[in-house]
């Protein structure tokens, strides 16, 4: 039988000292700065970990148990399991940082939206005032942060809301250290069906949806099937985002999903970008795309 390791080890190693977290929000609106940005980078993964990682972990991937419930006294066998799987794959580092990359690896990774990535979008279509109607771990909302422009995320995930509480407090502290004017941050708990965006100010969106039921996150409720889902919630927000808006509106979902997105939406994008994965020396197309939209 092997020793559980408990999941606070696995979460305060993602924890980072305070002036490792002023090393990495410098480096984050240092990147932003940047004329060129390489959407691949990782900068700002670290601050996604370290707010959210405890909330990352209880996600759940094509109906498989999440890297939370691995963990636990109650799952010894699938934890073992996990544990073997690991040994042999024999990778430097610590046990801790091994077991999820294996698990990722193994059972599929939880995907967050890269703050490079927002950026990079942001720059593109010169964004002043951002909305995120499905905010996700909070790349987009860091991304928006270094570029000191406003922003304003709407979730009903409210099991989030202490670990976005945090980053937001922290996000102003370092300002304050550095003389710096803190864009407004404004998060909205509560369904994107219900709000009244005629009475938001922004100018661009930039969002990531659920992918139907392909990953399940804590405080969510299930849509009864893939007509519910595109029909009373991808259609409903997209209609309501376009009647309430002349920017450019950007989703990021998979191919797959946009095809199958086209039975109930009959506009079409003004762009796709691809989102290109960096492993290693290689750069491989993503499977999944932004789709940009904007109003005739």
């Amino acid at each position: 039988m092997t020793d559980f390791i408990k999941i606070d080890d696995f979460v305060n190693e993602r924890k980072l000292s305070a002036l490792t977290l002023d090393k990495e929000c410098k480096k984050l609106i240092d990147f932003a700065k940047k004329d060129e940005i390489n959407s691949r980078s990782f900068v700002g993964n670290n601050l996604i970990y370290h707010f959210n990682f405890e909330n990352l972990i209880k996600a759940r991937r094509n109906n498989k148990l999440s890297f939370y419930e691995i963990i636990t006294d109650d799952n010894k066998d699938e934890y073992n399991k996990l544990f073997n799987e690991t040994e042999k794959r024999n990778r430097t580092g610590t046990m801790t940082k091994k077991l999820f990359e294996c698990y990722r690896i193994n059972r599929g990774s939880i995907v967050f939206f890269k703050s490079a990535q927002a950026i990079y979008c942001y720059k593109k279509y010169n964004a002043k005032k951002v909305l995120d109607f499905t905010m996700g771990w909070g790349g987009r909302l860091l991304g928006a942060w270094a570029m000191g422009i406003d922003y304003i995320g709407i979730d009903t995930n409210i099991c989030m809301k202490s670990a976005y509480e945090n980053m937001i407090e922290t996000l102003k502290k370092y300002d304050e250290k550095i003389g710096r004017q803190s864009p407004k941050m404004e998060i909205i708990w509560n369904s994107c069906l219900d709000v009244d965006y005629s009475k938001l100010n922004y100018d661009f969106v930039l969002t990531s949806p659920p992918y139907f039921h392909l990953e399940v996150y804590e405080c969510m409720t299930l849509w009864k099937n893939k007509d519910d889902f595109y029909n009373n919630f991808m259609k409903a927000i997209f209609d309501k985002i376009m009647n309430n808006f002349e920017g450019v509106f950007c989703l990021n979902i998979s191919p797959k999903m946009f095809n199958e997105m086209k039975n109930y939406i009959d506009e079409k994008p003004i762009e796709e970008i691809d989102l290109k994965l960096q492993l290693g020396q290689q750069k491989k197309k993503s499977k999944d795309l932004i789709y940009c939209y904007k109003k005739n």
